[in-house]
């Protein structure tokens, strides 16, 4: 399933590659694929911060590239298809000295589009910095207007899109070219074994894999004694990792009522109140004990799932292959739903969004070279999605073929939350803090349970809502509705 493709000796070699052969690429129909070859001779240049998967897992580094590696390679494959079909050669541009400088990029980004400079044709932004400015300020060219650009193919997450939909305009793009970032929950397999603990494969499988069910299982692991040193039922970061919750139990924190959005997180809102008190449950649980991620890594020898005596952790997926340092067995899951009821698995994804500048001066090759990235991401021999999974699969998953599916499940689910990408940038800086105190209410709920936590415990969601209800709805109406 995963493929023989990546089975080359491990080395780095620049002088042996080969270009595609123009003849090796094709438009496919039936995927939505139609773009023809082309010679344009041109640059195409892509301005990102420095941050998450946009350092590793989405352009060729040519005086790196390892020839044993299947991320590298997928990459490689993947530029020089679009060099063989369009005649295009890719540039990124990596700006910010590190991840926590996340302005860098769309400062000089700004700069080149109050000069009217063609000097990049995409964007890659956060999750949520400077996302609502890049629209209203008015930076943003519509997808819509890239004609070569099929945007209900496969390849693309329209869904997700037309949740950021401003003034009938798409000024945020996802496709397979965005490698989706989101979060998933780790089990230790030894000790659902040992625990008893029902089959988690199985029960997302059969669509019982519900948020109260997580609970229930972890619950099992009951145990006397001091929570730094027995076995868990749930052990964590206890930060932003919670706010998944929202979108996996698909609480629907925003309503469109014939195009208007309406901020819903009052105590009205049923579904809401009963995650988040599910939540509660169990995080003040004995079994179950959250850390602070600014004194404990992900490999914390005490706390995490990489202790061996966890059986359920939340970890941010492009974090899975760092787990191999372990000797834990462990396999992947998507975040529980909200119940049985619920249909699908969703997560929310926490990587960028695509944005093109205003400024392009070509917006048929720029729409040609975008549809070239999203098609060929998951599509055709090499593609990056196949070497991707691979990547987070790694050596220490004995049960492959499951987490390979578990990971088809989340990738598929991803989805997008106008209320948490807009955060910043939504209407005046208190407007914006209005609405992020709502959206990350999970967040603060984890924070105040954690080990050693100064935090007080948050208002009740009446109180939260009676606080910022007012201003998170403006944010909303400034951005989205305006």
């Amino acid at each position: 399933m995963l493929g023989t493709a990546f089975m080359a000796c491990s080395k780095k070699d620049n002088d042996t590659q080969e270009t595609v052969p123009a003849d090796t690429v094709t438009t496919n129909e039936d995927a939505g694929f139609k773009v023809a070859s082309s010679n344009w001779e041109k640059d195409f240049s892509v301005l990102s911060p420095a941050w998450a998967g946009y350092v590793s897992f989405f352009f060729d580094d040519a005086e790196n590239r390892d020839t044993g590696d299947p991320i590298d390679m997928a990459l490689y494959t993947r530029t020089e298809k679009i060099k063989s079909h369009l005649g295009v050669t890719l540039k990124h541009n990596v700006q910010g000295a590190n991840t926590g400088d996340l302005a860098t990029s769309f400062n000089i980004l700004k700069q080149t589009i109050s000069s009217g400079d063609d000097t990049y044709q995409l964007y890659q932004t956060h999750t949520y910095i400077n996302v609502a400015t890049m629209a209203t300020m008015g930076y943003a060219y519509d997808f819509k207007q890239l004609t070569d650009i099929n945007l209900d193919a496969k390849y693309w997450n329209r869904e997700a899109m037309e949740e950021l939909e401003i003034n009938s305009c798409l000024y945020y793009g996802l496709s397979d070219y965005m490698i989706a970032d989101p979060n998933a929950v780790f089990f230790n397999k030894t000790m659902q074994e040992n625990y008893k603990i029902r089959n988690p494969y199985e029960m997302v499988r059969d669509g019982t894999w519900t948020l109260e069910n997580m609970t229930v299982e972890s619950m099992k692991v009951s145990e006397s004694g001091d929570k730094s040193t027995k076995n868990l039922g749930l052990g964590t970061i206890g930060e932003w990792h919670f706010v998944s919750f929202l979108d996996s139990c698909d609480v629907e924190i925003v309503v469109d009522e014939g195009g208007y959005k309406t901020l819903n997180m009052s105590a009205e809102n049923e579904r809401y109140v009963n995650v988040y008190g599910q939540l509660e449950a169990l995080c003040s649980s004995d079994t179950s004990l959250l850390y602070d991620p600014v004194t404990h890594d992900v490999h914390d020898p005490d706390k995490s799932i990489a202790s061996g005596r966890v059986l359920f952790s939340l970890v941010a997926l492009h974090q899975a292959n760092e787990y191999r340092k372990t000797d834990v067995k462990f396999g992947i899951l998507p975040y529980p739903k909200y119940d049985t009821d619920q249909k699908e698995y969703r997560s929310f994804d926490w990587s960028g969004l695509m944005c093109v500048p205003v400024t392009i001066q070509s917006p048929e090759m720029v729409g040609q070279v975008i549809e070239c990235l999203s098609y060929f991401s998951a599509n055709g021999e090499n593609d990056l999605h196949t070497a991707y999974y691979e990547n987070l699969l790694g050596s220490k998953l004995a049960d492959a073929p499951d987490d390979y599916e578990m990971l088809r499940i989340i990738y598929d689910g991803v989805v997008t939350n106008c209320a948490i990408n807009m955060i910043d940038g939504a209407g005046t800086s208190g407007t914006s803090e209005g609405l992020g105190y709502l959206a990350f209410s999970f967040h603060r709920l984890a924070c105040y349970y954690r080990v050693n936590a100064s935090d007080t415990k948050p208002d009740s969601i009446a109180v939260q809502w009676a606080s910022n209800g007012a201003l998170a709805q403006k944010a909303l109406d400034m951005t989205i509705n305006s």
